[in-house]
């Protein structure tokens, strides 16, 4: 995993892959920047068009994308212990939203 969770879920019993994605702040989902197949930077031969829910259970929304480069989005595991063929997979950062301006 390349990049920071970004507080997109997907929540349980929505259709897959593309299905009720939301933000944990309740915003409207009006953008979406998914890592698309064959995209600049793309080494991985495999179909990793996003979101692809690749493991069955990938309901969570983070930049980047195995072999894509950042600023794209890709659907991950909610959980992490490995990710993709025996890889460790981590989230590297956090985002961080505040509702008001610091006082």
């Amino acid at each position: 995993m390349n990049g920071p969770f970004l507080g997109g879920f997907q929540p349980a019993g929505a259709s897959e892959p593309k299905g009720g994605w939301r933000w944990v702040s309740g915003e409207a989902w009006s953008y979406e920047n998914w890592a698309w197949d064959g995209m600049s930077g793309d080494n991985d031969l495999r179909n990793n068009t996003q979101p692809n829910d690749a493991t069955g259970n990938q309901n969570v929304l983070a930049f980047g994308e195995v072999n894509k480069p950042v600023p794209t989005w890709g659907d991950f595991p909610h959980r992490f212990g490995t990710h993709g063929e025996g890889r460790e997979g981590r989230a590297q950062g956090f985002i961080i939203e505040y509702d008001k301006a610091p006082r």
